[in-house]
């Protein structure tokens, strides 16, 4: 059914209304739109969306609430994710849970959410978080990330078909300003190699055997170019011989988190 709504807040506008059953209970679905001509499209678009559900409501769709469904998805992700992991997921749904009632927004409904939606979070992220940076893999990187595999999910399943954080979401949520320029890197050269290793040779064998090994540890890592997880868990039976040369064969490293070591 398409009318005119006559008075009210919505005055002038057009309201589109169906009752489908569902579950067999009548259930009445309602939609606005600016002219009778742009309220067809909704009017279709629900008779078609809720005659598929004639057999009972899917376990997902458009009106379900953000919050319950992201809690699941997470619940559901640190099944087949390291501890790690699963403690950014499980980060990114307690940043939701806090933007959201900050909001008044706790029940807010899939079909609700849009791109001016996380963009309004990344920068309540950042008001909220002073020593925060914007650029590849900070924290809110990896958590918008993590919300828009979870709606590159709901669209597989076609429950919206809009995701609601782009691609490039960084460039386009942050202005230039906001990005932190990071850290200062220096490029060794091969002849400022072969000085640092020089001086960290004599260093090495005047050390006493307590400070020898962080010496050693420098030294070998000017040959092999290992990270700092790698490097700290090297042993001497991982010396093998390859191609005419030595050089170590890994295959964990440390997890400064899990305080454990980590296959490779």
């Amino acid at each position: 059914m398409i009318k005119k709504i006559l008075k009210g807040k919505y005055k002038g506008l057009w309201l589109v209304r169906i009752q489908p059953m569902v579950n067999g209970k009548r259930k009445s679905v309602t939609r606005r739109a600016d002219s009778k001509l742009e309220a067809q499209k909704p009017e279709i678009d629900l008779k078609v969306k809720y005659a598929s559900y004639k057999n009972g409501l899917p376990s997902i769709t458009d009106e379900s609430q953000l919050l319950i469904e992201y809690t699941k998805f997470v619940e559901k992700k640190a099944q087949s994710i390291t501890a790690t992991t699963n403690r950014s997921w499980r980060y990114s749904l307690t940043l939701l849970g806090k933007y959201l009632k900050y909001e008044n927004k706790v029940g807010i409904q899939l079909r609700d959410v849009d791109q001016h939606f996380f963009n309004d979070f990344g920068h309540w992220y950042l008001n909220n978080h002073p020593k925060a940076s914007v650029k590849k893999s900070t924290v809110i990187d990896v958590t918008l990330a993590h919300f828009r595999t979870f709606f590159t999910f709901l669209i597989d399943k076609a429950v919206l078909a809009v995701n609601p954080i782009p691609k490039g979401y960084l460039k386009l949520f942050f202005k230039q300003s906001d990005f932190s320029t990071g850290r200062k890197w220096h490029l060794f050269s091969k002849d400022e190699i072969s000085v640092l290793r020089e001086e960290l040779l004599k260093e090495y064998k005047g050390a006493t055997i307590a400070n020898s090994v962080s010496r050693l540890a420098l030294i070998v890592d000017t040959y092999l170019g290992l990270r700092p997880e790698e490097l700290q868990v090297l042993k001497f039976d991982q010396l093998v011989e390859y191609e005419g040369s030595y050089t170590f064969k890994i295959d964990d490293s440390w997890s400064e988190k899990e305080k454990s070591l980590m296959v490779l």
